[in-house]
C-alpha cells in the first residue's frame, strides 16, 4: 500500500530494504565466519606442528632432514617440496631446508627447489593474512597506530623497492615479513 506521492515510501519498499539489509548482514557474518575458521586452522597447524615435531633438532642439524627425505628414492623431490612448504607455513625457518636441499640435490637443484618452496610458502602466508585480516584487523591497525598509516603510505610510494630490500636481508625472517605485508593495505 502506498502512502502517496511526495517522496513517501511504500510498505513493500520498506520490507525490501529490510530484507536487503538482513541479506547483507548475513553475507558479512558468513565471510567473517570463514575467515575465523581459516585463522583457527592456520594457527592450529602451527601449534600442532610445533608440539608434535621436534623442529629444534632439524633446525640445528639439516642432515636429519636429508636423511629422513632421502629414504624415498623416487619421491624425494616431491617430498622435499611438500615438507619445506608445510614447514615454512608452520613458521619454521627456511635455512635448514635450504641446506638440506643442497645436501640432497646439489647446489643448483637444491637452490631451485628451496627458492620455489620459499616463494610458494611466502605467497600462501601473505594471502592467508590478507584474506583473514582484510577488513577488521587491517582497519583496527590503521585506526590505532599512526606508524601503520605512515608505513602504508611508504609502501604505496616505494613498495617494490622496500619489499625487495627486506627480502634480501639475510637476517629478516621471510615468514614474518609475509605476515606483516599481508596486514598492510
Amino acid at each position: 500500500e502506498s502512502f502517496g506521492a511526495g517522496g513517501r515510501v511504500s510498505r513493500f519498499q520498506l520490507q525490501s530494504i529490510s530484507a536487503l539489509r538482513t541479506s547483507v548482514k548475513c553475507r558479512i557474518i558468513e565471510r567473517m565466519k570463514w575467515r575465523v575458521i581459516t585463522l583457527l586452522f592456520f594457527f592450529g597447524l602451527i601449534l600442532l606442528g610445533w608440539h608434535y615435531i621436534d623442529w629444534q633438532a632439524y633446525i640445528s642439524d639439516p642432515s636429519l632432514i636429508r636423511d629422513a627425505i632421502s629414504a624415498h628414492k623416487y619421491w624425494t623431490p616431491l617430498i622435499f617440496i611438500v615438507v619445506q612448504i608445510v614447514g615454512e607455513l608452520m613458521l619454521v625457518p627456511g635455512t635448514p631446508f635450504t641446506i638440506a636441499g643442497g645436501l640432497l640435490f646439489g647446489v643448483f637443484w637444491g637452490s631451485i627447489f628451496s627458492i620455489f618452496c620459499s616463494v610458494v610458502s611466502s605467497t600462501l602466508i601473505f594471502w592467508a593474512m590478507r584474506y583473514m585480516g582484510q577488513s577488521s584487523i587491517i582497519q583496527y591497525l590503521h585506526n590505532r597506530f599512526a606508524l601503520m598509516r605512515r608505513y602504508n603510505v611508504s609502501l604505496e610510494n616505494r613498495g617494490f623497492r622496500h619489499v625487495l630490500v627486506m627480502r634480501l636481508l639475510p637476517f629478516a625472517p621471510n615468514n614474518f615479513l609475509s605476515i606483516g605485508y599481508g596486514l598492510t593495505k
